[in-house]
């Protein structure tokens, strides 16, 4: 039990943070904004689906799916489920997967055809089952009601 003096004692103030560096070629996260150009800004919708199929193709699960207006959104939304799918999988199975998610050349080449109007999908294999993880341009007008 602490006497009334010890809960009276002044606290150091803790000590300030350092800044990190910013990355120089910034990836998506939930936590981190857009870069300039790839915001909610671009007019079009994307659709984001998870799917993983069977190998004969004739049983497919959905595991998710998302809708934004922006290809960084739709990337970092990528990137959540692959992270899921990653933690699932047998280790052999996961290793594409985890290197998809630090290869900023790939998500640069995803953001690139996304903000072009483009598809985009990432696919891993394991056990005869394929996961798929798409974003692409929504049509607004196949969704809007009369």
């Amino acid at each position: 039990m602490l006497t009334p003096a010890a809960r009276r004692a002044p606290r150091p103030a803790p000590a300030p943070s350092p800044t990190p560096a910013p990355c120089p070629t910034p990836c998506p996260s939930p936590r981190q904004g857009p870069p300039r150009g790839l915001g909610a800004a671009t007019g079009a919708d994307y659709r984001c689906d998870a799917v993983a199929v069977s190998a004969r193709g004739d049983l497919a699960s959905a595991l998710g799916s998302y809708r934004t207006r922006s290809p960084f959104s739709a990337l970092g939304w990528l990137l959540l489920r692959g992270r899921d799918v990653a933690d699932q999988l047998a280790p052999a199975a996961a290793r594409p997967v985890r290197h998809w998610l630090r290869d900023r050349h790939e998500h640069e080449r995803a953001l690139a055809a996304l903000a072009d109007g483009g598809t985009y999908t990432f696919t891993a294999h394991e056990d005869g089952v394929r996961y798929l993880l798409t974003a692409g341009p929504h049509d607004r007008a196949s969704t809007s009601r009369p």
